[in-house]
C-alpha cells in the first residue's frame, strides 16, 4: 500500500488551500505569518544546507503553487543528498574523528596509501594522539572552535616539561588531510568543519637554524670508527657530506602486496622488504647514483671528492662492499628509529650538544656549502631538489659537475680554517 504524502493547510485571500508541500512552516507574527521551508534536523545536523527557505506570503492560487513546488523540490534535493551520503560512506564510518581516520587509513584510494614508509610512521603517531584524545568526538557535534582547546592539549608540555608545539601542530594538520579526504568522499561534516579550520591560524614551530660544524662532524667519525661502528659512521659522512635525507642513507622497510615475491637481491625481514642506498649504487668510476625517495629527483657524486666519505668508505673491505650501504654490526639495515638513538649515543660522546638533532645534518652540510661561497643553484642540485628539471642524462652531468664545484669549495675552506 502505497502512502499518500501529507498535505500543508495555506489559506490565500481567504481561501483555505491543502497542497502538496512537505518542510513547508508557518510562524505567526504580529503582522500575519512568515512562510518558510525546513530540512530536516537531521539533515542540517549532518551538513545539508539550505536549512531553510523564506516565502514571501502568496497573494494568489499560482503563487500558492510555486510555493508547493519549491517545497517539494528541496525536499528531493535533501532525500538524495541523503541516498549520496549513505552510498559514499563507508560500512564502519559512524560520523565519529575516530571512524574518519579509520577511513582515512584504510580506503583504497586515499593519498594515505602512497606515503612513504618513514612518513607513515609520523602519519600514524600524529593520528594515534588524535585518535586517543577526540576520537570518540561526534563530528556533527563539533565546531571549529573546539580545535583551539585540543591545539592547547596537544601542546601541553609532556615528561620533562618541553613545550610540544610540533606535535600539535601535526595533529591539526593531520586533521585537516583526514577531513579533506572525508569531502572528497562525500562524507557529510567534513566540508563545514574543514572551511572553518581552514580560516584559523595556529602557532608554527620556528624554522630550526641550529647547524653541526666541520669539527663537530669529524669527531662524530673519530667516535664511531672508535667505537666499530663502521658502517653507522658512513651513513652519518653521506648525511652531511652528500646532503642526503636519513631515509634515503639508511633505507626503510616496506611491506609487499601479496602478489609481489621479493628478488634474490632483496634484503627480507618477515613480510617486509628493505630498500634504500646500496654499493651496487656505485659505478666503477666511484660515483655514486641516488633517486630521491621524496622528491624522486636523481643526484649524482663524486665520491672521491668527499673526504669524510672516502675516510669511512677505507674501513671496508672490498670483498664486504655489496647490499646496503648503512648496516648494523651484524649485517642488518637500520631501523628507523634505532639508528637515530644510536647516533644520538655517539653523538653525546662525541661532545655534540643535544640541540643539534640528526635532522639537522643534512641542512648543516648545504649551510656550509653556502658559507662556502657555493651559488644557490649548485647547492639546490647538491640537495637533489625538484627545480632541476632536464633530460636524464644532461641532468647527470650538470649535477656532477654542481655536486663536485660545491665540494671543492667546502674542503678548501676546511683547509683555510685549519691554516
Amino acid at each position: 500500500m502505497v502512502s499518500r504524502p501529507r498535505l500543508s493547510t495555506l489559506v490565500v485571500s481567504g481561501v483555505t488551500l491543502r497542497l502538496e508541500a512537505p518542510g513547508l512552516k508557518r510562524i505567526k507574527r504580529s503582522r500575519g505569518h512568515d512562510l518558510y521551508w525546513a530540512a530536516s534536523q537531521e539533515a542540517v545536523r549532518g551538513g545539508f544546507r539550505p536549512r531553510t527557505l523564506r516565502f514571501d506570503t502568496p497573494t494568489n492560487l499560482i503563487e500558492a503553487e510555486d510555493i508547493a513546488a519549491r517545497c517539494r523540490d528541496a525536499r528531493r534535493q535533501e532525500i538524495d543528498w541523503h541516498v549520496a551520503g549513505q552510498i559514499l560512506a563507508p560500512a564502519d564510518y559512524n560520523g565519529t574523528v575516530g571512524s574518519l581516520f579509520v577511513f582515512y587509513q584504510t580506503h583504497p584510494d586515499s593519498p594515505y596509501q602512497d606515503i612513504a614508509a618513514t612518513s607513515r610512521e609520523t602519519y600514524d603517531g600524529q593520528i594515534k594522539v588524535v585518535q586517543q584524545s577526540i576520537g570518540a568526538r561526534r563530528l556533527d557535534a563539533i565546531v571549529p572552535l573546539d580545535a583551539r582547546r585540543w591545539f592547547k592539549g596537544w601542546r601541553s608540555p609532556g615528561e620533562g616539561g618541553t613545550d610540544r608545539l610540533r606535535r600539535a601542530q601535526g595533529c591539526i594538520q593531520m586533521l585537516r588531510v583526514a577531513l579533506s579526504f572525508g569531502v572528497s568522499a562525500g562524507l557529510p561534516q567534513c566540508k563545514r568543519l574543514l572551511e572553518g579550520l581552514a580560516e584559523m591560524r595556529f602557532p608554527q614551530p620556528a624554522a630550526r637554524e641550529t647547524t653541526m660544524s666541520i669539527d663537530q662532524a669529524e669527531r662524530f667519525i673519530d667516535v664511531a670508527l672508535e667505537k666499530d661502528e663502521i658502517r653507522l659512521a658512513l651513513g652519518f659522512a653521506a648525511q652531511f657530506e652528500l646532503a642526503l635525507r636519513q631515509a634515503d642513507v639508511i633505507g626503510q622497510w616496506k611491506k609487499t602486496k601479496a602478489d609481489q615475491a621479493p628478488s634474490p637481491s632483496d634484503v627480507v625481514r618477515g613480510d617486509a622488504v628493505w630498500s634504500g642506498l646500496r654499493f651496487e649504487n656505485i659505478n666503477e668510476r666511484g660515483v655514486l647514483h641516488v633517486r630521491s625517495s621524496k622528491t624522486k629527483t636523481a643526484t649524482v657524486y663524486d665520491l672521491a671528492a668527499y673526504p669524510l666519505v672516502q675516510r669511512c668508505l677505507a674501513h671496508v673491505q672490498v670483498d664486504e662492499r655489496r647490499g646496503p650501504l648503512v648496516v648494523r654490526r651484524d649485517g642488518q639495515p637500520f631501523d628507523r628509529w634505532e639508528y637515530a638513538s644510536r647516533w644520538r649515543e655517539l653523538a653525546t660522546e662525541a661532545g655534540i650538544p643535544a640541540e643539534v638533532w640528526n635532522r639537522d645534518v643534512r641542512a648543516s652540510g648545504l649551510t656550509e656549502g653556502r658559507a662556502a661561497g657555493a651559488t644557490i643553484e649548485d647547492v639546490a642540485k647538491l640537495g637533489g631538489h625538484r627545480s632541476v628539471l632536464t633530460t636524464s642524462r644532461i641532468y647527470d652531468r650538470a649535477t656532477l659537475e654542481a655536486t663536485s664545484r660545491v665540494q671543492e669549495l667546502r674542503v678548501e675552506s676546511r683547509k683555510k680554517r685549519k691554516k
